[in-house]
């Protein structure tokens, strides 16, 4: 619960809670137990440990600067996680549960928080930008894409749990509250490739629900909800419109372009694409990958980009980039794999969980961070390996 709640925190405070929480599975069962728990289920956890091994590999001969073992250490939770939670003994389905509200009411004290800083910016500078985008999440210290990430998992926890638990009448009165507090969260954070993602996995919900049913669930209802809300919200928030109304698709042109987010990433995947073709083998190394983009960028004319050190906004073109073919087959593989198993077991949170990060990453390399690794490494692999399900029959536990 503690590694959860500090998700959404600084890296330091949640690198501590994953060493404690490492120590603690390491004692939480024998050594041979452990053991026989990843031979069930070797291919779970090999996949993400071959992809951090590959990565170690390539980082020997980097350059211009080899070996960093800041970027390696960032990236542990990719065999951490798999490794840990793949060889602890099977935790209760109310333990699983309690980590994920606890999740969701961090992120709720987080976003109250943000909204009483900005409040306060507000009062100062009469700034309504001060309730938007990153101005809202530099509060406590994140981006505001991953804060959106968060949030909108957090929806569909509440909706999961909505719709698979019989509650109180107040209870699911405090559930709709909170989905809808998140889902206007959502809107004042921007994001448009996670209000794209929510909107349409509401979508996707609530028609799946209706044909598979015949009818409209209770939970399928807040679905339906959300894709009327969504377009209302999005109109009456002058900051987000004008965010999506200066979103086209053209050529960069320059610093006109700079606030244009396909035209930014046009001239990304432009650059990347041409760096790929040089090396496509083994690519740039993480270090030459970076630099030689930086250099594209500038050549291009996108200086903010070089001068931010801006990486692809693909994490599959970035890790090709860098890591040659090996590194983007291993990680779409990885990622694909998890996808797959969690269709087949019906888990509904996995699903949405890989399935969002897989497109998301199509915008965003939320792998090359700590906030994106722990995030999805953490809840994947505790739905992967320790979520009961069932393989028949319309009542799904997870």
């Amino acid at each position: 619960m503690a590694l959860a709640v500090t998700i959404p925190y600084g890296d330091n405070l949640n690198s501590y809670t994953i060493v404690a929480f490492a120590a603690l599975c390491l004692v939480s069962s024998k050594f041979d137990e452990k053991v026989k728990n990843l031979k069930n289920q070797p291919v779970l956890w090999l996949l993400p440990v071959l992809y951090y091994v590959w990565l170690c590999l390539r980082l020997f001969w980097d350059h211009p600067v080899r070996l960093s073992g800041e970027y390696l250490e960032s990236k542990l939770s990719l065999i951490a996680f798999p490794l840990l939670l793949g060889s602890m003994n099977k935790v209760s389905r109310n333990a699983i549960k309690r980590i994920f509200f606890s999740f969701v009411l961090t992120n709720i004290a987080a976003s109250v928080y943000c909204l009483w800083k900005a409040y306060g910016d507000y009062g100062a500078r009469r700034y309504m930008g001060a309730f938007f985008y990153h101005n809202l999440s530099s509060h406590i210290g994140l981006n505001a894409i991953y804060f959106s990430m968060y949030a909108v998992f957090c929806i569909f926890i509440l909706v999961y749990y909505f719709l698979t638990e019989r509650t109180s009448r107040g209870t699911q009165i405090l559930t709709m509250v909170s989905i809808l507090y998140l889902l206007i969260i959502v809107i004042l954070l921007s994001s448009k490739m996670f209000i794209f993602l929510l909107y349409l996995t509401a979508l996707c919900t609530t028609a799946y629900s209706y044909f598979y049913f015949g009818t409209i669930k209770p939970g399928s209802a807040i679905m339906f909800i959300f894709l009327l809300a969504i377009p209302v919200l999005l109109v009456k928030f002058s900051f987000v419109n004008a965010r999506i109304a200066q979103t086209k698709l053209q050529e960069y042109r320059g610093t006109v372009d700079d606030q244009n987010g396909l035209a930014v990433r046009g001239v990304l995947w432009k650059s990347s694409v041409n760096l790929i073709f040089e090396r496509p083998v083994l690519g740039w190394g993480h270090s030459g990958g970076e630099e030689s983009l930086r250099m594209q960028l500038s050549a291009a004319g996108f200086e903010e980009g070089a001068k931010k050190n801006y990486n692809s906004h693909n994490q599959y073109l970035f890790s090709w980039l860098c890591f040659g073919l090996p590194g983007v087959i291993l990680i779409i593989t990885f990622l694909f794999t998890y996808l797959v198993i969690f269709i087949k077991r019906r888990q509904f949170l996995g699903i949405y969980l890989a399935a969002s990060f897989i497109l998301a990453n199509i915008t965003e390399c939320l792998i090359e961070t700590q906030k994106g690794i722990v995030f999805f490494l953490f809840f994947s692999t505790l739905v992967m390996f320790h979520f009961m399900y069932q393989k028949t029959g319309r009542s799904v536990q997870g």
